[in-house]
């Protein structure tokens, strides 16, 4: 008992490092340089990546965040679904399609609720949004859909 009082038993310290949260070197220098290599190669991919576009304005690189969707389905999704905005929703134009059918579902509402007039304008303002859409389907594809092709691929 004389023993524990006298502190003859206590553990040893443990090193500074695993109090403080700092991380120790590896014993293994082999193992640090592939490490350094692997996230060395990965900055320069993720640099790589980023440069996007070439000077002269073409993108040599598939971007994999653009939806592939087809024209044709587009217009006929604006024939059957134009007052609930299917054509926008499928080429990826959420916030405009929810927008649209806001509107028509606002317009109606105020008809319903004896506000004929300013319901009557508002639905009217999402039929008219609806039929000049058929001129911007092209536009919103382009821009939402299609994927930018390399001069020398265009042709091949």
């Amino acid at each position: 008992m004389d023993a524990l009082r006298n502190g003859a038993f206590r553990p040893a310290p443990r090193p500074a490092a695993q109090f403080t949260g700092q991380r120790t070197a590896p014993a293994d220098s082999d193992l640090s340089r592939k490490r350094e290599a692997f996230l060395a190669a990965e900055r320069n991919q993720r640099a790589a990546s980023d440069d996007s576009d070439t000077p002269d304005g073409t993108n040599y690189r598939s971007n994999a965040s653009k939806p592939e969707r087809s024209l044709p389905m587009a217009y006929l999704m604006w024939f059957l679904l134009c007052n609930v905005s299917g054509h926008r929703f499928y080429l990826g134009a959420y916030r405009s399609a929810m927008i649209q059918i806001g509107l028509t579902l606002v317009g109606i509402g105020l008809i319903f609720a004896d506000a004929v007039t300013v319901g009557a304008a508002m639905w009217g303002a999402s039929l008219l949004w609806a039929l000049v859409d058929v001129f911007f389907i092209h536009k919103l594809h382009r821009s939402l859909c299609r994927q930018k092709l390399a001069f020398g691929t265009a042709f091949a």
